[in-house]
């Protein structure tokens, strides 16, 4: 009898022990809720690149954009991918992208620094206006990648030698003398300059401007003139290089160019990123230099580097 209660009394005590774990030794709710067991990592190997897309004012713009691929051919179809309308949501909310949708990029090679770009017959279906204008967004894009110098365009296998609508005929290799943002300003057919000058918008986008003018001075005057005056006249094209501005002399070596300006260059004893920016894509758009020197009389004041500026 003694022994029966003994055995009860450790089998309740026993329970009592088990229930008492059962309350405070788990968790009160049961969930569903597991703790996912993974790694963070981070993804650093995005690139920016240049791309030029149009704006309210119809003017090609050049702006950076992040690309994921590396690889130089595939880059560029990226490239093309985003230029192309409805194709992308990462561009800028002022900006747009100019290429028809339904537009297919058939095949793409580079060779000799030209990539061959074979578009179906959709590329050139746009307004009149804009004709002209694809052809420019796709020179200046690929182009700025540093391993492509210039293009040929292809429609279902055939060159495209001429714009269907404007009848703009078209070089076999197209490079950026054929311009951006075309303006013209020419009397005669003689001693006309061509030079591509780099302004700014309301959004502070960098607009390169093509000029054909009658002009005999050398290129470099013709930048700084017209970044430092025309702008005036011109509403949707800004230039932050004060009026007063005056180059006092130049020099051009192989691998650098030398400006010495007065110091109505410098705002508060320096350069605002908005003038170096606009004189040194100008100048590195119309010389071939990988180096710009600023001085303010005769001090040196900032060096630029071409593939630095452009990164």
């Amino acid at each position: 009898m003694l022994k029966r209660k003994a055995l009860r009394k450790i089998l309740l005590t026993s329970i009592a022990v088990f229930v008492f774990l059962v309350i405070y030794l788990f968790p009160k709710e049961i969930t569903n809720e597991l703790t996912p067991d993974y790694k963070i990592e981070y993804v650093d190997n995005f690139n920016t690149a240049n791309i030029y897309l149009l704006d309210e004012n119809n003017y090609l713009v050049k702006e950076k954009i992040l690309v994921t691929n590396t690889e130089l051919l595939n880059q560029a179809k990226e490239l093309v991918n985003y230029l192309i309308i409805s194709n992308s949501n990462q561009l800028p909310n002022n900006l747009k992208a100019i290429i028809p949708k339904g537009t297919k990029l058939n095949n793409a090679y580079i060779d000799n620094k030209c990539i061959t770009l074979d578009f179906n017959d959709y590329l050139l279906k746009v307004d009149k206006s804009l004709e002209e204008k694809i052809i420019e967004t796709l020179i200046f894009t690929l182009s700025d990648l540093d391993g492509i110098a210039n293009l040929k365009i292809l429609i279902n296998g055939q060159e495209l030698s001429k714009l269907p609508q404007t009848n703009i005929k078209l070089p076999i290799i197209l490079d950026r003398d054929f311009g951006i943002n075309k303006q013209y300003n020419i009397t005669n057919v003689k001693n006309i300059t061509k030079v591509t000058i780099y302004y700014m918008n309301e959004d502070n986008e960098y607009i390169p401007v093509t000029k054909y003018l009658n002009d005999k001075r050398n290129k470099i005057e013709v930048i700084v003139d017209s970044l430092s005056s025309e702008h005036i006249y011109q509403t949707n094209l800004i230039s932050y290089l004060n009026a007063r501005t005056t180059l006092l002399d130049y020099n051009v070596y192989k691998d650098i160019i030398s400006l010495n300006f007065n110091e109505s260059l410098l705002n508060n004893n320096d350069i605002l990123e908005e003038v170096t920016y606009t004189i040194s894509y100008s100048i590195f758009e119309n010389y071939d230099v990988e180096n710009l020197l600023l001085k303010v009389n005769g001090k040196e004041i900032k060096l630029i580097n071409k593939k630095i500026l452009n990164n």
